[in-house]
Order: C-alpha cells, then structure tokens, then sequence
C-alpha cells in the first residue's frame, strides 16, 4: 500500500488512504492531515468538524487540534461551541 505521505498535499488519493488508516491505527497527525484535507480542500466542514473533535478526544493534551477545531467552530459560527473548547483548553492547560 502506498503510503500517505507520498502523494501530493491535494491528492484524491491521499484523504482515501488516510480515512483507511484510521480504523487500524488512530493516529492524532492522521486525524489532524485529514482534517486539513476536508477543510481545505473538500471543503466539508462537517467532517473536518468530526476528524478535530476525534483528534482532541485522542490527545487531550494537545494544544494545535483543539485551537483548529476553535477555529473551524468559530467560521462555522458555532460561537458556543468555540467558546466551550477553549474553557477545556483552558482548564487542560492548567489555567482556570
């Protein structure tokens, strides 16, 4: 199988190779590649929306998924929701 990395950043190719990674191996840069991949170029952000949700639930710690899924909340003008994952940002980083 070829290997995802290989393929151009906007191969058709390489969001297919990367959704079937996923089920065999959770991966927090698979999820955040794929993510990156629906927002920008397919243009799905439901998707995207999912794929940095399952990020941050797989990496709690990890600063960049949650502030992409912030991100993406806020231009999908789910302001509540934004401002809720950034409260859990917060509260993770040690800051109240």
């Amino acid at each position: 199988m070829i290997h995802a990395a290989v393929l151009p950043q906007r191969s058709d190719e390489r969001p297919d190779l990367l959704e079937r990674a996923l089920p065999v191996r959770t991966d927090l840069l698979c999820l955040l590649e794929l993510g990156d991949f629906c927002q920008t170029v397919r243009k799905a952000y439901d998707r995207d929306h999912d794929l940095y949700v399952q990020a941050v639930e797989h990496e709690p710690r990890d600063k960049s998924a949650c502030l992409k899924l912030i991100d993406l909340c806020n231009r999908m003008s789910r302001a509540d929701e934004a401002k809720e994952w950034s409260r859990r940002l917060k509260q993770r980083s040690g800051a109240v």
